[in-house]
């Protein structure tokens, strides 16, 4: 069997990102007024929904359908002295007192539970009050009596708004569009639209021009439909004067749409580009649909002509009728476009290699490959034309092993190449640097900022590689359910996770790992069917090793002789020199600290391992990370602004900070797998007599290579490697058929 070769091109076909991406990002702050059909922005965080019904036109003129106000007979009275009171229309229905004093003096109760997370429009007349503070109104939801409301709210002469949750006070607020100042309401009607919101807030807004969004924090939002209303019945109360009193259970259109500002683009989209549209916030059992328009008629697509530079963003709402989608922001993109680097002059540089090095450290975007070269200039005059290998850099280059088949060990980009004159050419040196395509993510940056709240890990990744250039075939993303916040601060036009202008490719993969799942394997990874950029979990990394390296050649041969391994391989299976140490634990103490972008208040998450920390504990009774003191671990970090995703956070750094490690390295030939792909970062070997190991760094020369008339070869390599008990060895323990 030959001993396969290494083949080193530069100038080969390489995809490259050819136009930067197209983007709009709608978001609080740029909600068209111009174009919108049963839509509304609420007019306290800038949320998109389907409309109210009464802040609809026809609320004014009609009192059936979606308009229909609650009558006399809708709610369960002891007093008799209550009418039904038609204002402007048949169907603009009060309950009204007729008490001498105007008021009977009881709470009112539905008959029948609302329904769930649905909204309440209450609309009352505000007696004159002087310059006194006193209650208004009182409403809730409960099934027993007021004293047993889950949801309750106060509403002062002055303006200002309690809320309380199960009778406990939680925070005060205010129904006047003044800067938040209370102010005096007296002789007018007042009302509101009270709405479950964003899964776990109570969005309130009046005709009086304020309002608010109270954030229930007892909710768990990471739950996909939250609970934020149970299906209760509603209750309002006039504590004093007059009572005339108009309420509705708030009913929707079931379709409608809102539309963005206008949207310039920076270059013209092509003839037949494809939009992608991202649209963030709670779909609340309904839908939501975003696409670009012409941007004076939401009726007709935008046409990519290769001209045009003008959209307009256009979300179509749907729901059940009874609650709606809370929309706060659409990213509309037209996808980054791909060319190849023109390969007609590729070089093939292996025949004036005179030293050669591969360094793959415990890191996704540290790869090195140096080559020293002999003959600069007649190297450079191969073909036709100067190559300017003294001058260009970022050139492909792939390095193959012609391992029968051949299988790809890096496809890279050089950096700038350094060059040594000394006597002649042929003493002339020049050095070049290969880094992998991990180069690229550094060096793309981001002109748009582009939110990934809501994507689940894996999307949130999976988009970022896509931005980069690669193809689907190019990566193997494990599947992640982690979920992505999706909590901005009301009005400021927030993203909860938000890639800004500046940033790059490489910031986010590895802010993506470290933030939010710091056990994650990522980098590029050469396989038998290809390079992939590779994201796993550490349960879906190989456990069954896939070599077996020996102490001594003779031990390699005992094992493998009878396995059809010829004398010439033996060698290759052996570990010629082992050392081995014991790292520390990192941490036993970890605190993540994120922040509520609604509240502004801080989100914490704690995570100890006591018996590490222990010092009374016995020698004998010591687990093997013991320390016998604190050692804390502390992330804080703004994009977190959950508790889930804070929890999150924290038990990946748990699992990554807390175990003991053994470290070990040895030195041997550069190591293959039976497919012929390279042992690299993350796969799983079995030394011999002591057991399983995830590699974890490797570092490779390439001192002599074989050629057509001689097989002799030298490729002296060290690897770095971590034991893992779950490595088993493989069975039965064949040599690799290929190096």
């Amino acid at each position: 069997m030959a001993i396969p070769s290494i083949k080193v091109t530069l100038d080969t076909r390489q995809s490259r990102i050819s136009r930067d991406r197209i983007a709009t990002l709608i978001n609080a702050k740029y909600w068209g007024k111009r174009f919108i059909s049963n839509g509304y922005i609420d007019p306290i965080t800038n949320t998109a929904l389907l409309c109210p019904a009464p802040r609809l036109p026809n609320w004014n003129t009609t009192g059936t359908g979606i308009y229909n106000r609650l009558k006399k007979s809708d709610y369960t009275l002891t007093s008799a002295k209550w009418v039904d009171a038609n204002d402007r229309f048949t169907g603009d229905t009060y309950l009204k007192g007729i008490d001498p004093s105007g008021n009977p003096g009881e709470a009112v109760f539905t008959k029948v539970q609302q329904p769930r997370n649905g909204g309440m429009y209450l609309q009352w007349h505000a007696a004159n009050s002087a310059a006194d503070d006193w209650v208004q109104m009182e409403c809730g939801w409960s099934n027993g009596t007021t004293a047993d409301s889950v949801l309750s709210l106060r509403f002062f002469s002055s303006g200002e708004v309690e809320v309380y949750e199960n009778q406990v006070y939680q925070q005060s607020y205010t129904l006047s569009g003044n800067d938040g100042v209370p102010q005096q309401i007296a002789s007018t009607f007042t009302d509101v639209c009270i709405i479950p919101f964003r899964k776990k807030e109570l969005l309130l807004f009046s005709n009086r021009g304020g309002g608010f969004s109270h954030v229930i924090e007892s909710i768990d939002e990471s739950v996909d439909d939250p609970t934020i209303l149970a299906p209760l019945k509603f209750w309002w109360y006039v504590p004093q004067g007059a009572a005339q009193v108009q309420c509705a259970p708030i009913q929707y259109p079931t379709s409608g749409y809102v539309t963005g500002v206008k949207s310039f683009f920076r270059d013209a989209p092509a003839v037949s580009e494809v939009a992608t549209s991202f649209v963030y916030g709670d779909l609340n059992g309904g839908g939501a649909v975003a696409t670009l328009t012409d941007p004076d008629n939401p009726a007709t697509a935008f046409i990519p002509n290769g001209t045009n530079k003008v959209a307009r963003v256009k979300v179509a709402l749907t729901g059940n009728g009874i609650s709606s989608p809370n929309i706060y922001g659409v990213h509309s993109f037209f996808p980054t476009q791909n060319d190849y680097t023109n390969s007609t002059q590729s070089l093939e540089l292996l025949p004036y290699v005179t030293k050669a090095s591969l360094d793959v450290p415990d890191s996704p975007g540290d790869l090195r490959l140096t080559l020293e070269l002999k003959k600069p200039q007649e190297l450079n005059d191969t073909g036709s034309g100067s190559k300017q290998l003294k001058y260009i850099s970022n050139r492909p280059i792939k390095i193959i092993v012609d391992s029968q088949p051949a299988r790809d060990l890096i496809d890279g980009l050089t950096d700038a190449p350094s060059y040594v004159r000394k006597i002649d050419d042929t003493t002339d040196r020049i050095t070049i640097e290969c880094r992998d395509r991990w180069k690229i993510f550094e060096h793309y940056m981001f002109s748009d900022p582009v939110p990934l709240d809501g994507m689940n890990l894996s999307e949130a990744f999976k988009f970022l590689l896509k931005t980069a250039g690669l193809a689907i075939s190019e990566y193997d993303v494990d599947a992640i359910a982690f979920m992505l916040p999706t909590v901005q601060d009301p009005k400021q036009g927030e993203f909860s996770v938000l890639i800004e202008v500046g940033d790059t490719i490489a910031d986010w993969l590895t802010k993506l790992k470290e933030t939010f799942y710091a056990t994650l394997f990522i980098g590029f990874v050469p396989r038998a069917d290809g390079i992939k950029f590779v994201v796993k979990k550490p349960e879906s990394l190989p456990t069954v090793a896939s070599i077996i390296l020996y102490k001594t050649v003779a031990d390699a041969k005992a094992y493998l002789a009878g396995f059809g391994a010829n004398d010439k391989l033996f060698p290759r299976y052996e570990f010629r020199t082992y050392s081995q140490h014991v790292l520390e634990p990192e941490a036993n103490d970890i605190w993540v600290s994120g922040v509520d972008l609604r509240t502004g208040r801080p989100i914490v998450s704690h995570k100890v391992d006591s018996a590490s920390q222990d010092p009374t504990l016995a020698p004998n009774a010591r687990p093997a990370n013991w320390l016998g003191e604190i050692r804390k671990y502390g992330l804080v970090e703004p994009d977190i602004t959950t508790q889930a995703a804070c929890n999150q956070a924290t038990y990946k750094l748990f699992d990554k900070l807390t175990p003991v490690r053994t470290i070990a390295e040895f030195d041997s030939d550069m190591l293959f797998k039976s497919d012929g792909s390279p042992v690299w970062r993350g796969d799983a070997i079995w030394l011999d007599t002591i057991g399983g190991f995830r590699v974890t760094s490797l570092s490779i020369e390439f001192r002599r290579e074989p050629n057509t008339t001689n097989e002799w070869y030298w490729r002296p390599s060290k690897y770095t490697c971590q034991f893992d008990s779950n490595i088993t060895q493989p069975s039965p323990p064949t040599p690799s058929p290929a190096p």
